[in-house]
């Protein structure tokens, strides 16, 4: 599928092991998401390891991250859904005494994948 781990296994297949690799995704598009459900990512050391050894030809990806990202210690505009169906804007500061975590929505980081995906030549997404 066409989430962040499935992309992020194509793009390891296709960039460091040579292997052509087919992404098949039950959506239409996978860059659209329901906007009311949200998932927040902490990208931590180790992650940042991992895409920066998926990403080791152009950079792009790390950059493209860490565009959208907010870093430990900066504050993140989110929506919040209650039971009754209000949506209500609320900003979260993220606080962490590792500097190198970034936090982002989970659309952010499949957006940033699927570019990634997008500049592979190996990589078919169906």
């Amino acid at each position: 599928g066409a989430g962040p781990a499935g992309l992020a296994c194509a793009l390891i297949m296709a960039n460091l092991r040579g292997c052509d690799v087919h992404v098949f995704e039950r959506r239409k598009d996978p860059s659209k998401a329901d906007l009311n459900q949200a998932f927040v990512y902490n990208i931590d050391a180790r992650g940042r390891k991992v895409l920066e050894l998926i990403d080791h030809e152009d950079g792009e990806l790390m950059d493209d991250i860490e565009s959208r990202s907010v870093p430990a210690g900066g504050k993140l505009m989110l929506k919040v859904a209650t039971p009754d169906g209000t949506i209500t804007p609320s900003e979260v500061t993220f606080r962490s005494k590792r500097t190198k975590s970034l936090w982002l929505p989970r659309q952010a980081l499949v957006d940033a994948l699927l570019n990634a995906v997008k500049r592979a030549p190996r990589i078919a997404l169906h």
